[in-house]
């Protein structure tokens, strides 16, 4: 299921929708656009997926950063 670098709304609740702005999925260089719950949105590039080693990876491109939360001991 994680393979699939379009489908992280199926997996995630805090992203509403996923589509392929660049390319195609799985093939690396493709870019995805992001739709978060609350409206927001963000790109992603697949930067490496190697299906026979259960791996991928992919960067941040563009977009509205999620915020951290630092929460002191």
């Amino acid at each position: 299921m994680v393979s699939d670098f379009n489908g992280l709304p199926r997996w995630l609740p805090t992203i509403e929708s996923s589509r392929i702005v660049l390319g195609k999925n799985r093939e690396v260089g493709c870019i995805r656009e992001l739709t978060r719950a609350n409206g927001t949105k963000v790109q992603e590039k697949l930067i490496a997926y190697e299906p026979w080693n259960m791996s991928l990876s992919y960067t941040y491109i563009g977009g509205q950063r999620v915020p951290a939360t630092i929460t002191p001991p």
